[in-house]
């Protein structure tokens, strides 16, 4: 059980995001900011998580939960060419329930130790929506707000495929992997 929660762990730290009790509130948008510059992480949160693993032998369903603190990253857009680039650490705590087991851990993100790389890569904005390319693959983030100082986005975790490293987890024998739940990013400059 360990292993499947230390490799649902490395899948959490591909993601970054934030809250406020406001995350499903839609703030103000604004499609005249420029968002060129540095930001700073300020807010993540991971909010009604749940994963269904499907094994040859049956199936595994827990819930989990997540947020960042002591933030030091930072997330830097440039333009002509449209490149956003993320560096920096924060603590991320994780709660799970797996099999009535019910566990919390701090876990130090650090980008000089992943292996691939988070928000880097090309970016656009376009309507209320955030656009990356991550790994090859578009992703799209829902805008929540867009002002002078405050860039908040979310992404519904079953739109979030490509995020997932598969890999890992087929190494433990899983067939099927089924995500629910909201991944929210906060950035103030």
């Amino acid at each position: 059980m360990k292993t499947i929660r230390i490799s649902f762990l490395i899948f959490l730290l591909t993601f970054i995001s934030c809250s406020k009790d406001d995350d499903n509130e839609q703030g103000v948008i604004d499609p005249n900011v420029d968002i060129t510059g540095e930001w700073n992480l300020t807010d993540y949160k991971i909010d009604d998580g749940k994963m269904t693993m499907t094994f040859d032998e049956g199936s595994i369903s827990g819930q989990f939960s997540a947020y960042g603190k002591d933030y030091d990253y930072a997330v830097a857009f440039s333009k002509d060419p449209d490149i956003v680039t993320s560096a920096g650490s924060f603590t991320l705590v994780f709660t799970s329930s797996f099999l009535g087991v019910s566990d919390t851990q701090e876990i130090l993100v650090d980008t000089s130790d992943l292996e691939d790389e988070v928000l880097n890569g090309p970016w656009a904005i376009e309507g209320n929506n955030f656009i990356t390319e991550e790994e090859g693959i578009e992703v799209t983030y829902q805008l929540m707000e867009l002002t002078e100082n405050k860039i908040r986005f979310r992404i519904d975790l079953t739109q979030a495929d490509v995020l997932v490293p598969v890999e890992e987890l087929e190494d433990l024998g899983a067939l099927d992997i089924d995500l629910s739940g909201k991944l929210n990013v906060t950035l103030e400059r």
